[in-house]
């Protein structure tokens, strides 16, 4: 009951106070999900081409959302020593977070950083948006790892868009119910104990 009231209360805080996370990760140290700037677009890019090849997102695509866009909502994943090493981004469109990109530099792959940054950014989108009811998500039909990934975390296969991809490839839609949903990840409640307790002091002060 403790940790449902502290997610309550997270969701209910004034957004401006959620636009970052610090989570001290047993095997990385300290990680900080914040959000996507425009100094690091090279990096992203990079990760982007290494991760994507033809399909990947062009510089103007991630500057047209970084600065322009007033839905999205970009995030970096950022290690001590090591700069970024991941990215998460999507869209907010009435009540509904539509995920357009998940990707960790390769040689961070299969650590659990993707999940981990997944969770984090969906909880920040409701922290800003509680009325938020689903978030949906494309996925290559053959990416067994990702949409082995998104239904670990609840996302749920409702429909195939043919031919989705520039290949031909089909792709999956998945959704997730943010009704009913909240993070697993002991890491992001800890983050979230003290983002609460941070306001709470600033409130009382």
């Amino acid at each position: 009951m403790r940790w449902l009231k502290l997610w309550r209360d997270f969701k209910k805080r004034d957004r401006r106070s959620f636009r970052s996370l610090t989570l001290v990760h047993p095997s990385f140290g300290e990680l900080v999900i914040r959000p996507m700037e425009e100094r690091d677009l090279n990096r992203v890019l990079a990760i982007e081409e290494e991760n994507f090849g033809d399909d990947a997102w062009t510089r103007s695509s991630f500057e047209y959302e970084v600065k322009e866009n007033l839905n999205a909502r970009y995030y970096v994943l950022q290690l001590p020593s090591r700069g970024v090493v991941g990215y998460v981004g999507g869209w907010l469109i009435l009540d509904e977070l539509h995920v357009t990109n998940l990707s960790i530099a390769k040689p961070f792959q299969g650590r659990g950083l993707g999940e981990l940054l997944l969770e984090t950014y969906i909880s920040l989108m409701l922290s800003e948006r509680p009325e938020l009811a689903n978030a949906v998500l494309e996925v290559r039909t053959s990416n067994e790892r990702a949409i082995k990934l998104y239904k670990k975390l609840g996302f749920e296969v409702v429909s195939i868009r043919k031919r989705y991809y520039s290949s031909g490839e089909d792709a999956y839609l998945m959704l997730l119910n943010l009704r009913t949903w909240k993070p697993s990840n002991p890491l992001i409640l800890e983050a979230m104990r003290e983002l609460v307790s941070e306001a709470e002091d600033s409130e009382s002060g």
